[in-house]
């Protein structure tokens, strides 16, 4: 058992290190940017440098919480996945 805990770990982790965090923190630049351009657009004022670098920054903030929140919603449902497919082979096992 302590060897299919290691490998069901392996899995994961190998599942984990499939993200790019790299296209995450890109994609989290370009919402900052696009809520930023419309926010000057609908008020019809530009943000100063100094405010809008202060705002990228709180959004990063915010979205990168969201992210740490997706990855660990991710792993649950990866081991329920690996749990429930246990279950599924022990009951065929089990009948035969």
């Amino acid at each position: 058992m302590v060897e299919q805990d290691k490998n069901e770990e392996d899995m994961l982790e190998a599942v984990r290190e499939s993200v790019d965090f790299s296209i995450v923190a890109d994609n989290i630049v370009g919402i900052a940017d696009y809520v930023i351009e419309k926010h000057e657009y609908r008020s019809g004022q530009t943000l100063s440098p100094e405010m809008r670098s202060a705002v990228v920054e709180k959004i990063k903030e915010v979205l990168w919480h969201q992210a740490e929140g997706l990855k660990l919603k991710r792993m649950q449902i990866l081991q329920e996945i690996f749990h429930d497919a246990e279950k599924a082979l022990d009951e065929v096992v089990s009948s035969s």
